[in-house]
C-alpha cells in the first residue's frame, strides 16, 4: 500500500478546511490528563510542519498518566513523542526509522517540587527491545532530548547503523 500525502489545498479549495490549515501545526494524538496505548500500527509521515509541538504523541497534564506504544513501525518526520509538563511513557518492540526525523522525543516536565507531593510515579521514559535505524539527514543532534525531571530506561535496545549527517 502506497502512502498518499494528504492535500490540505485541495481541501482548502473544496471549503471543507479553512485557509489557516496549510500552515498549522496538526496535532495527531493529544491525550489530555489521560492514559493512551497504541498496538500493532504502522506511522508514515510524508509532510510536516518544522515546530517543536508538532509530534505525533502531544499529552497534555498527564504527569502521571502512560503513553504505551508497542509492536509499531515509525517513519516520521518529527518527533514521536512531545511534552511540555511530563508524562510516563513505554515504548516496547518497536520499530523507529530516524532516517527524516529530527528527534525521537522531546521531554521537558514540569519542575516543581510538587511533583514529589503526589501519589504515583512520574516522569519516566522505558525504552525497550526496540530497533533504530537510519542515517539521519535532516535531525538535530539528539536521539532523546529530555529537560527537568526524567528517569530514562534503555533495556535490550538494537542501534543497528544509525548515524547524524549535517547536524
Amino acid at each position: 500500500m502506497l502512502v498518499q500525502p494528504y492535500d490540505f489545498n485541495k481541501m482548502i479549495g473544496l471549503g471543507i478546511l479553512d485557509s489557516a490549515a496549510s500552515s498549522a501545526v496538526m496535532y495527531k494524538f493529544t491525550p489530555f490528563n489521560s492514559a493512551l496505548s497504541i498496538t500493532f500500527i504502522k506511522f508514515v509521515e510524508i509532510t510536516f510542519r518544522d515546530a517543536t509541538t508538532n509530534a505525533l504523541i502531544f499529552p497534555y497534564y498527564a504527569p502521571f498518566k502512560w503513553i504505551t506504544v508497542t509492536s509499531c513501525q515509525f517513519y516520521l518526520r518529527q518527533q514521536l513523542i512531545m511534552t511540555q509538563q511530563g508524562v510516563n511513557m513505554n515504548i516496547t518492540n518497536c520499530l523507529i526509522d530516524i532516517s527524516k526525523e529530527n528527534r525521537v522525543t522531546i521531554y521537558e516536565s514540569k519542575s516543581t517540587c510538587a511533583l514529589y507531593q503526589q501519589p504515583g510515579s512520574a516522569n519516566n521514559q522505558i525504552w525497550n527491545n526496540n530497533t533504530f535505524t537510519g542515517v539521519n539527514v535532516g535531525g538535530y543532534t539528539a536521539l532523546i532530548y529530555t529537560q527537568n525531571h526524567c528517569n530514562i530506561s534503555l533495556t535490550n535496545n538494537r542501534f543497528v547503523d544509525i548515524v547524524w549527517i549535517n547536524s
